[in-house]
């Protein structure tokens, strides 16, 4: 859950990173690729998580607003 608790963020199938209202309406896709772990922000804007990159069995953390722009890869 978001911090005041009015959104869930959650990998979903394929490993993509979900978020939702709590009550589970508006649900969307805000990371396609595959991803998992994700955790909120303080100020609920962005979702911070571990993801795949072209090297096999290495994820990497990567951060992104919550409703799917900004991507940027944080450790390399």
């Amino acid at each position: 859950y978001s911090h005041s608790g009015d959104r869930i963020a959650f990998s979903a199938i394929k490993k993509r990173i979900v978020v939702m209202a709590a009550d589970g309406k508006n649900e969307r896709i805000v990371h396609k690729k595959p991803s998992a772990h994700p955790s909120w922000s303080p100020d609920d804007q962005y979702l911070v998580f571990f993801g795949a990159t072209d090297t096999p069995g290495r994820a990497r953390l990567f951060i992104i607003k919550a409703d799917g722009s900004g991507l940027r890869q944080l450790t390399f």
